[in-house]
């Protein structure tokens, strides 16, 4: 059975949503500078000890760490070591930059010629811009394993069974730059899929 090459052209989808963002790209979450607050209950006396005892952050290889004081992003760390950090108000958020591999569970998708297809994959993604992943969705990974399982069955979808198993590379290409779009609000990049 010969198909054209229009068929088996992936389908792009629209999947951008509107996102609050300055003119450069970014989300709307900076890092500012530390309130006026913080310095006064900080110079208090009472708050030396607590200072030298909890005002440090250590951070460890591939990892991030947003310091937030009283409500405002106020520092981004990504390199490791220790930092001193006025203990005031502050709130600290980790995420981890490692490359992280992530397994679909096989889920019943109609093909191309309307036969049932039982599809799984391994989605390899890393944080890249962490405070989007900290700041911009709720929970980054269950975000990127919803919309990674939104991927698999549109593109699945539009090719038959003979095709999914005759065309793998050009089929990963095609979840992959699905993938790319969706999840790149919140600050991730998909490796593979």
């Amino acid at each position: 059975m010969d198909t054209s090459a229009e068929k088996l052209e992936p389908k792009l989808m629209d999947r951008s949503e509107t996102m609050s963002m300055s003119g450069d790209g970014n989300p709307d979450v900076k890092v500012g500078p530390i309130p006026g607050v913080v310095y006064c209950l900080s110079a208090l006396p009472i708050m030396w000890p607590f200072q030298l005892m909890s005002g440090w952050v250590c951070l460890n290889p591939n990892e991030a760490v947003a310091i937030t004081h009283c409500g405002e992003v106020t520092s981004l760390k990504t390199r490791p070591g220790c930092y001193p950090v006025l203990c005031a108000g502050s709130e600290h958020r980790r995420v981890s930059t490692k490359q992280t591999a992530a397994n679909l569970e096989a889920i019943k998708v109609v093909d191309a010629v309307g036969a049932p297809v039982m599809v799984s994959a391994i989605m390899n993604y890393q944080v890249v811009d962490p405070l989007r992943a900290m700041y911009s969705v709720n929970n980054y990974h269950e975000n990127v394993m919803v919309n990674a399982q939104a991927v698999l069955k549109m593109v699945v979808g539009q090719y038959s069974y003979n095709e999914l198993k005759s065309q793998t590379e050009r089929i990963n290409e095609s979840l992959r730059t699905q993938m790319e779009p969706t999840v790149t609000r919140s600050g991730v990049h998909t490796i593979s899929m």
